[in-house]
């Protein structure tokens, strides 16, 4: 069922407190695997808010401050993962767009650009840092960070740390020859929304709040967003006020970047709580279904989730078979589907496990229930993902995927699926895997 923001963060504050209790259910036994990847998520982002809270907000303010200089606001990342989770989004900015290199047509001053990695020193990414840095752009990257002077923090004005290690798997299992279960996808979604919400809070002191998408799900979302792009498109065209980049802003403690990681974290506990039995249900479906010799499947789309996921991930092991909405014929009766959406409410995304059921396969699902009066079904049965599903994982996002009330009388920002799914995928691969191996 769809849930305003208010009544999200009541609900889900509650589940805070039985956290240690379902912790200690789910680190015992046959589930040690996936509580220890989820424990090491919000692990990760607890010691992130604790030590660079205070580097987020100053990175939002100044990349606020770039944008109301006239400079733009752009990301570059080498997977385009991150880009596609932060351009066209639920929650995300109007006004941002993504780059491919470092080429001077690309970066320039006074834009500000955000740089996204997996990897401390990865050459793509210092091919695009180095040279925007040079030319007066304001260099923000979310990466791990290393002392060694090739990295890509010393390339950047200001790095955040995801806390990543160099093999980005964080999971032993006895059995398994290397690591699995990245962390960097999770983090570094988490970490993109918290400078986003940074830099709203930023913008609007300066009394410029940026445009925002509105969830194509909502109803009435077609003509918000419609009005909106075009109030972005003009206020581009007729140019930002030129002002000097250390323009004063009223003095009031920043919040948002924090709250951000306040609601993520209670989206996490909330799914912790109410979910552990169905993640443990779709793990024994999917690890019987690979001992009995059955294949498994998997479809994944939205921002996140594809890239996250692609064969070739550090840390991903090849238990799972991609598939393509037009490659349902490859399912046989007794093999099983993976389904992660963001609502899966999209015809596409219900024709998929429509037809995976139809051929004699289980499907495990990820994605939240919702309320058809609220959020639209475009499939011509009226039915969602989650009506179809053997083994439904519930994300328990907020309304609209905006887990911020801001800026004030908009749709809300900053998702929270993108982190969800990735832990709950990656949460999914290692109880699979534990139980396979034994």
């Amino acid at each position: 069922m769809s849930m305003t923001r208010r009544e999200f963060v009541r609900l889900a504050a509650g589940f805070v407190a039985a956290l240690p209790a379902s912790a200690a259910l789910a680190a015992h036994g046959k589930d040690e695997a996936m509580w220890r990847y989820v424990d090491r998520i919000m692990s990760d982002l607890r010691r992130f808010r604790k030590e660079q809270l205070a580097a987020t907000n100053a990175a939002g303010k100044r990349v606020a401050q770039r944008v109301i200089a006239g400079g733009r606001l752009l990301v570059f990342d080498q997977s385009g993962k991150y880009t596609s989770e932060a351009l066209g989004r639920a929650g995300g900015l109007m006004a941002i767009a993504g780059v491919r290199d470092g080429s001077e047509t690309s970066v320039h001053a006074p834009d500000a650009l955000i740089v996204v990695s997996d990897d401390a020193a990865a050459e793509a990414d210092l091919a695009v840092a180095r040279p925007a840095r040079e030319r007066g752009a304001l260099v923000v990257g979310i990466c791990p960070m290393r002392a060694a002077a090739a990295s890509l923090a010393s390339a950047c004005d200001i790095a955040l740390d995801d806390h990543v290690s160099d093999e980005d798997a964080c999971l032993t299992i006895r059995g398994l020859p290397k690591p699995i279960a990245p962390t960097s996808g999770a983090m570094n979604a988490a970490i993109l929304w918290a400078v986003t919400a940074a830099h709203i809070e930023s913008m609007d002191q300066h009394g410029r709040p940026p445009h925002v998408w509105m969830s194509m799900k909502r109803p009435g979302s077609k003509e918000f967003n419609d009005r909106e792009l075009e109030a972005t498109r003009r206020e581009a065209a007729d140019g930002a006020p030129v002002l000097p980049l250390a323009t004063p802003v009223p003095s009031t403690r920043p919040r948002l970047a924090g709250e951000y990681l306040d609601v993520l974290e209670r989206n996490l506990t909330m799914v912790v709580c109410q979910e552990w039995a169905h993640l443990e249900a779709g793990a024994d479906v999917i690890a019987r279904a690979i001992r009995e010799g059955h294949k498994v499947y998997e479809y994944g789309a939205g921002h996140m989730i594809p890239g996250e996921t692609a064969p070739g991930r550090r840390g991903r092991p090849d238990l799972f078979l991609p598939i393509k909405s037009n490659e349902t014929s490859r399912l046989q009766p007794g093999d099983v589907l993976i389904s992660s959406n963001q609502y899966g409410v999209w015809s596409e995304y219900v024709q998929v496990v429509i037809d995976a059921k139809e051929r004699g396969a289980l499907v495990v699902a990820t994605a939240p229930r919702s309320d058809p009066k609220t959020i639209v079904r475009t499939h011509p049965s009226g039915t969602s993902v989650a009506d179809h599903a053997d083994v439904l994982i519930e994300t328990h996002i907020p309304y609209g995927d905006a887990a911020l009330d801001a800026p004030k009388g908009g749709p809300g920002s900053c998702p929270t699926s993108g982190t969800v799914q990735t832990v709950l995928y990656w949460a999914l691969t290692c109880g699979v895997e534990e139980r396979i191996a034994r």
